[in-house]
């Protein structure tokens, strides 16, 4: 640069990276500016500028010269910031575009679905985050995880699609059969479906898990909110002799005892 001689192209990251190592990034930062200036779209220089960004902490800086590059290589890590910083910013409508695009360009990559199910969900879109979750779905080969078959399940139930609830949460009992998240869904069925929805759901669990003390508590729980008191006590009581029920097992028993007018078991 001294006597108005232009700077090699190759020289300006290093030169850059000279600077920063002395601890001065303004002239880093000014250095890569100046050639970008007569060079807009240079890649590597523009990741480079991103970098001394955030090491200056000038986050304004930061985005605008990320979205260039989004132009310039929409690889999936530009794609990923983006989408943070549009959140991170509460800006809904750049967020869901981006998002949008990542699911184009990189449909293997999951995370993009869940993102934008949950940002959709969020806006009350939960027609088209149904669409998306069952787009995820088709490229999992041994199903959803936990967290997504609940986004799955709530979002239909909130759509009065009951039948497709219990289907997909079927669907998924194929593949995995986790406690917490089955009590996860059966507190769902209840809630946004109805008590005999989740009845369905319970009688289908204690069918495919009849060992599972989980299950029937889950199912005593729900034969207690159907009116089912006779059918519960029954199961309840026989655990209960046979010394299986856990405490919170016992507490419902009781509260059956009472309600059945047993009272020399409550």
């Amino acid at each position: 640069m001294e006597g108005g001689k232009k700077l090699p192209d190759s020289a300006v990251v290093p030169l850059s990276n000279l600077y920063l190592q002395n601890g001065q990034v303004d002239q880093a930062i000014a250095v890569l500016e100046t050639f970008l200036t007569g060079q807009p779209d240079h890649i590597e220089g523009r990741k480079e500028l991103g970098k001394l960004y955030q090491y200056a902490q000038r986050p304004m800086d930061y985005l605008a010269n990320l979205e260039i590059l989004h132009r310039l290589d929409p690889t999936i890590d530009v794609l990923q910031q983006l989408a943070h910083l549009y959140s991170f910013n509460a800006d809904i409508t750049k967020e869901t575009k981006i998002l949008e695009e990542m699911l184009r360009r990189y449909p293997e990559h999951a995370s993009g679905y869940r993102d934008l199910a949950r940002l959709l969900m969020s806006g009350g879109d939960y027609g088209r985050a149904v669409e998306v979750l069952l787009a995820l779905k088709k490229r999992i080969p041994r199903g959803l995880d936990p967290d997504t078959m609940q986004m799955i399940v709530y979002a239909l139930l909130t759509l009065g699609r009951k039948e497709d609830a219990l289907a997909e949460a079927r669907s998924w009992l194929t593949w995995q059969r986790d406690n917490h998240s089955l009590s996860v869904v059966t507190e769902m069925m209840l809630q946004g479906g109805s008590p005999e929805l989740a009845w369905v759901w319970v009688e289908e669990l204690r069918r495919l898990m009849p060992d599972s003390l989980e299950v029937v508590l889950q199912w005593g729980r729900v034969a207690v909110r159907t009116k089912r008191e006779a059918v519960a006590w029954s199961v309840l009581e026989g655990y209960f002799r046979k010394g299986r029920l856990p405490v919170v097992g016992v507490a419902l028993l009781s509260e059956l005892a009472i309600g059945m007018g047993h009272y020399g078991m409550a």
